[in-house]
């Protein structure tokens, strides 16, 4: 009778590379001489070694504070201005050119 083996690959979580990412900070090898040596995958060491580099600041988001409006009327449709599309799927479409004024404002 065959045997079916499956390999899994194991899932490292964000300890396991911040702390080879830390070690190969402190070695005195370069990167894919650090993979090489642990036995580690290098671009998905480059991932993490690129993503604890660059730590997300909240210096490069403004805040926006936004007035709601009641609509009296549905105008026609306008040309969208900017659409700001999130992860989630979520989008922000706008119409107005004033409201782009507004949060360039708010950036100053």
């Amino acid at each position: 009778m065959k045997q079916n083996i499956k390999l899994m690959a194991t899932v490292y979580d964000e300890t396991f590379w911040r702390n080879h990412v830390n070690a190969c900070k402190t070695s005195e090898c370069n990167k894919s001489q650090y993979c090489k040596q642990h036995g580690l995958s290098y671009h998905r060491f480059l991932y993490w070694y690129n993503k604890f580099a660059a730590p997300f600041t909240n210096d490069a988001l403004i805040s926006v504070q936004m007035q709601e409006q009641a609509i009296s009327h549905v105008s026609p449709p306008q040309t969208i201005l900017a659409t700001l599309v999130l992860r989630s799927g979520l989008q922000l479409q706008i119409y107005d050119v004033s409201v782009v004024t507004m949060i360039l404002a708010q950036g100053q």
